[in-house]
């Protein structure tokens, strides 16, 4: 098997991504319907139709071809060890995309400066219910505000 290089995709990831696509596109207002368990009343014609409009966004392809080439060589304990603050996670316990039980119970291992929150939600808790992702963000940034200023900063230089 002929070796990819480090930021190259094969003519078999970009034929997937492509095929994906085309399917996402087709079938996007159901998907995302899948992905807004609790609120499937959030997905209008005005979301489906501009997640529809981004998928043709030069790039777009690239984006999807990454998932079949993923190589995340920084685990993310290290990440977000590395940006020196606390972390908010904000999980939809519905999410169909992630396992969300084994992705807080693995977080709430190994990532300590990660602070979660658990909604019932699915993939876009910020869509699916906004006023209580708003209201947890203001708690953290109340509770955070002394260690904001210095991780954001710290962050920069990475």
């Amino acid at each position: 098997m002929r070796h990819v290089q480090e930021g190259r995709t094969s003519w078999l990831s970009r034929l997937q991504a492509r095929l994906l696509l085309l399917f996402l596109r087709s079938r996007a207002g159901g998907i995302l319907k899948g992905y807004y368990p609790t609120r499937t009343e959030r997905v209008d014609k005005p979301l489906v139709d501009e997640i529809i409009r981004a998928s043709y966004d030069p790039g777009a392809t690239t984006v999807i071809e990454s998932v079949f080439n993923f190589n995340l060589s920084i685990p993310l304990n290290f990440l977000f060890d590395s940006f020196g603050g606390n972390i908010l996670v904000i999980q939809g316990i519905k999410d169909p995309l992630i396992k969300s039980e084994s992705f807080v119970s693995m977080l709430r291992e190994h990532c300590s400066k990660v602070q979660i929150r658990e909604l019932n939600a699915g993939h876009a808790p910020h869509d699916e219910v906004p006023d209580e992702v708003n209201s947890l963000l203001s708690e953290w940034m109340k509770t955070n505000k002394t260690e904001l200023k210095p991780a954001l900063e710290k962050s920069k230089a990475i």
